[in-house]
């Protein structure tokens, strides 16, 4: 008998979409050896189709071939179909036994928590701000989306990124930077009774341009917070 590959499998697999097409099909391209079962091991169809009946079709066909496979092969059906599928259901509710103790011993974002949430008093207009802010920070330093994501694929994509850069600037060293011009303009702040009130137009201008950019940039976060994943 010709051994049968796996590419060479999944190559006629693909032009069988019924199960009455699979039955069809020579004995070599339904079984195979496997080194860890005595006997052959049925190979499964790659897909059925619907049928006519519309959506419902495309179980009755599966269906079907568990039928089939549990009268013909029935220890092996019972140990692909039944056993297998709960100890997937096994591993998914161990992997969330896993991370819920994980959880709450290594919190998730907690270098984010750590950078939004300082050890002092903020109102919270301040942690709105720092939170939006940081949500980028995470999502370019911790998430790694330039490695991850291919930024050139359209247009969108390009804008999307550009404007990332931009708001990871500004919540990276930008933001500072403003805020300490303003620090260091009061540092050399002389109240000059004849100029007046007049005199801190320069430091409200300042603060204004960090005021409008904290809102354009916190916006802009929000609005395209369903793109912000990886």
């Amino acid at each position: 008998m010709t051994k049968i590959n796996h590419i060479e499998e999944i190559e006629f697999n693909r032009e069988v979409h019924t199960v009455e097409a699979y039955l069809a099909l020579p004995l070599e391209q339904k079984e195979r050896r496997v080194w860890f079962w005595p006997f052959k091991w049925y190979i499964e169809p790659y897909a059925l189709e619907c049928g006519e009946d519309g959506i419902f079709g495309f179980f009755s066909e599966w269906d079907k071939f568990k039928a089939y496979t549990k009268k013909k092969y029935p220890v092996q059906s019972f140990i692909r179909n039944e056993i297998h599928i709960e100890f997937l259901r096994f591993q998914r509710r161990w992997r969330d036994v896993k991370y819920w103790v994980k959880y709450r011993i290594w919190r998730p974002r907690h270098e984010m928590m750590k950078n939004v949430f300082l050890p002092d008093y903020r109102d919270l207009d301040s942690l709105i701000v720092s939170f939006c802010l940081e949500c980028v920070v995470e999502y370019v330093d911790r998430e790694k989306c330039f490695e991850t994501i291919v930024w050139d694929s359209d247009e969108e994509h390009i804008q999307r990124a550009r404007m990332i850069k931009e708001v990871y600037a500004y919540a990276k060293t930008g933001r500072k930077a403003l805020l300490q011009e303003i620090e260091d303009m009061w540092t050399k702040f002389e109240y000059d009774k004849a100029k007046g009130l007049t005199q801190y137009d320069a430091i409200h201008i300042k603060e204004q341009e960090i005021t409008d950019l904290d809102t354009k940039y916190c916006t802009w976060v929000v609005s395209n917070r369903d793109g912000l994943w990886t």
